[in-house]
């Protein structure tokens, strides 16, 4: 963005250096253009802070809020409870955004074709945390079967933990993980038989199984990434032109700012660079009253797949959390400065944002 604006600012002091020929007023304007892009380069702005689920991967256990940027990725409130759960009992510290224990690792919201699993513990043991809501109708059970058997086939492990008993026996959840990894080393120590080697025929059943899964696989990929991008889509067209808006008024602001302080004990340069201002304006026309529409962010529909649904959750969740960090610097900016924060507001209600104005408070006391 800054090399952007950086060559448009070249672009314009070009134009004043030629027009200067003919109205030297327009030299002023050069030199200043000149002077904001030199400035620019030697101060550049500073990058956007990370967001919690980049610090979930490159946190360590010496950061005090570490905690913080995993339980979002948690979907449900249930999930939230075990993780607070299993992180004392097992000794529980990040490591490369994996939480790494005495005898356990466990990974968060795995990705195992074509579906997404709420926990993974020790890389084989998958752990389901279910609530009423979607895992005790027929369908939802037969289902939940059909998901574990899948799994099983690739070599995991699935046990399932009502959310009651999270809530409400915690102590019951954790030990319900510590006795299937039990029960998984006490066969290890004990299976001495080799394993017979395949067939011809095997062999090919197995190619030709490998084939279909990665066509099923690759299918739903595609079909969970449109779904996703359909539903988040509107909050993503929203949230951009928020930004736009608020950007563009604080670099109107800022501007002006910077102008005021430049000919504050100067009233002769002041007058002389007004006059040439004005003088624009008179050869290329008044500025005519730009105004902009911003949808209103809502929450995504829920889908009928709940994989599907809980991925496009999670995709709102985190937009949102981007969104409420941006409005959150911008409101640390606009605190900082208080004449910065009237011309940012003039601006944005001129051109008819005020919500912009009033979600910049209402937003950023809420992250």
């Amino acid at each position: 963005m800054l090399e952007k604006t950086i060559k448009i600012r070249l672009i314009v002091t070009g134009l004043l250096i030629l027009g200067g020929f003919v109205f030297p007023y327009l030299f002023i304007l050069a030199a200043f253009f000149g002077w904001t892009i030199i400035d620019s380069l030697r101060n550049p702005p500073a990058p956007p802070p990370q967001e919690w689920y980049a610090l979930r991967w490159t946190t360590t256990k010496a950061d005090p809020k570490w905690k913080t940027y995993f339980l979002p990725f948690c979907d449900s409130p249930a999930e939230t409870a075990f993780l607070e759960a299993m992180i004392p009992a097992f000794g529980l510290t990040p490591e490369k955004g994996i939480l790494t224990g005495v005898g356990l690792s466990l990974n968060l919201q795995v990705k195992i074709p074509p579906y997404r699993v709420d926990f993974l513990a020790n890389e084989w043991l998958v752990i389901e945390i279910d609530g009423a809501a979607y895992h005790s109708s027929p369908e939802a059970v037969a289902r939940d079967r059909s998901r574990d058997e899948y799994l099983r086939g690739k070599g995991y492990t699935t046990i399932r933990i009502p959310a009651k008993i999270v809530f409400n026996k915690p102590d019951e959840a954790v030990q319900r993980v510590r006795t299937a990894i039990s029960a998984s080393q006490k066969v290890e120590a004990t299976a001495t038989s080799k394993p017979t080697q395949p067939g011809p025929l095997e062999n090919v059943n197995r190619g030709i199984a490998a084939v279909n899964n990665f066509i099923t696989e690759v299918s739903r990929d595609l079909t969970v990434g449109a779904a996703v991008q359909k539903a988040t889509s509107p909050a993503e067209i929203a949230f951009h032109a928020e930004r736009t808006v608020i950007t563009k008024a604080l670099q109107r602001a800022a501007d002006s700012l910077e102008t005021e302080d430049r000919f504050a004990n100067d009233e002769k340069a002041r007058k002389l660079y007004e006059a040439n201002v004005a003088a624009i304006k008179a050869v290329l026309g008044d500025d005519k009253k730009i105004t902009f529409e911003i949808p209103v962010i809502t929450a995504p529909p829920s889908h009928s797949d709940t994989d599907i649904d809980a991925r496009i959750q999670r995709a709102h969740q985190q937009l949102m959390g981007e969104r409420a960090a941006y409005f959150a610097e911008v409101r640390q900016q606009l605190v900082a400065n208080p004449r910065l924060q009237a011309l940012v507001k003039a601006r944005l209600e001129d051109i008819e944002c005020s919500a912009c104005w009033t979600t910049i408070w209402q937003l950023a006391d809420q992250w």
